[in-house]
């Protein structure tokens, strides 16, 4: 990797967008942390996280993409998918959901018997009590559901309904606390937006802010 090193920490309640040197972008959970250099070597592109991190990785067969967290180490190609791993932790988690990774174990020496390859809709589980890697072939992917982009469209309706469609279509909890925000009106055109874009649109737009709270979403006036 380059000596130089970007050091990103997210101190914050809501989930913070990154663009990478090869345009991949990282959505970093609240207090994940991401290294990665100013620019990547030519023969491949290695990161390092701890935390909750969804990954969007911009294709390259000649550069793979190599991820290290605390107990594992995730290579990709090109796909997107959900790594969670955390140094207090003594589990770790892998699923994906577009294209191919490959998964192992920190420490292992990376031959192809070390690997474990992941498809879409499947995941792993690194169980440290007993050093081992869980293969799912069907995973659950309800918990990676705001990471879908989709197509939706708005007009002249209320916040209220939009967060209604939203937790629908995105399988999850949104909770607006201030009832006069909930009566706001808006047009939008969100297109091609997984929910944390969406997030950053209503923000932008209605002057509001959001936190996770035990993976509920709670929307409130800005301060």
């Amino acid at each position: 990797m380059s000596s130089q090193q970007i050091h990103l920490v997210n101190k914050t309640g809501f989930i913070i967008k990154k663009i990478l040197p090869d345009q991949s972008v990282v959505y970093l959970n609240p207090q994940a942390s991401l290294t990665y250099p100013v620019e990547f070597k030519k023969a491949s592109r290695e990161v390092i996280m701890e935390g909750e991190c969804f990954f969007e990785i911009t294709k390259n067969p000649n550069q793979p993409f190599i991820i290290n967290s605390n107990h594992i180490i995730t290579k990709v190609w090109g796909t997107s998918f959900r790594i969670s791993d955390s140094k207090d932790g003594s589990s770790a988690n892998v699923i994906v959901v577009t294209g191919k990774v490959s998964v192992s174990k920190k420490g292992a020496n990376r031959k192809s018997d070390d690997e474990v390859f992941l498809l879409p809709k499947e995941s792993i589980v690194f169980k440290g009590n007993k050093n081992l890697l869980y293969k799912e072939k069907h995973a659950d992917m309800s918990s990676v559901a705001i990471w879908n982009h989709v197509d939706l469209s708005f007009s002249d309706k209320n916040l209220s309904e939009i967060v209604k469609v939203l937790s629908s279509e995105f399988n999850t909890v949104i909770k607006v606390q201030d009832e006069e925000l909930n009566k706001v009106v808006m047009n939008a055109d969100l297109t091609d937006l997984n929910l944390p874009d969406v997030l950053e649109v209503l923000k932008a737009s209605l002057n509001l802010e959001y936190h996770i709270d035990n993976d509920i979403i709670v929307v409130t006036k800005k301060n």
